[in-house]
C-alpha cells in the first residue's frame, strides 16, 4: 500500500496499549496520517480508560463521549 491508495480491506490502527495515552492532538495527527496512507479503520481501546476496562458497562459521561465522537467528524 502506498500513500493515497485506499485499501480493499479493513486496515488501520488499534489504540490499545498500556502507558501514556495519546492526546486529542496526537489522535488528530494519527487520523491525518491514516487518511494519507489509505487506512480506514481505528479501534479505540486504551488500557488506562476505565470505561474500556473496569467500568465497561457504564456509558461514557457526555464530555468524554463527545471527545471521542469528535475524532470521526
Amino acid at each position: 500500500m502506498t500513500p493515497h491508495e485506499p485499501s480493499e480491506f479493513a486496515s488501520g490502527v488499534i489504540e490499545g496499549f498500556y502507558g501514556q495515552p495519546w492526546s486529542a492532538a496526537e489522535r488528530v495527527q494519527l487520523f491525518d496520517w491514516m487518511a494519507a496512507w489509505g487506512l480506514n479503520t481505528y479501534l479505540y481501546a486504551p488500557k488506562d480508560d476505565l470505561h474500556h476496562r473496569a467500568s465497561w458497562r457504564e456509558p461514557y459521561p457526555p464530555p468524554e463521549a463527545d471527545a471521542i465522537r469528535q475524532l470521526t467528524h
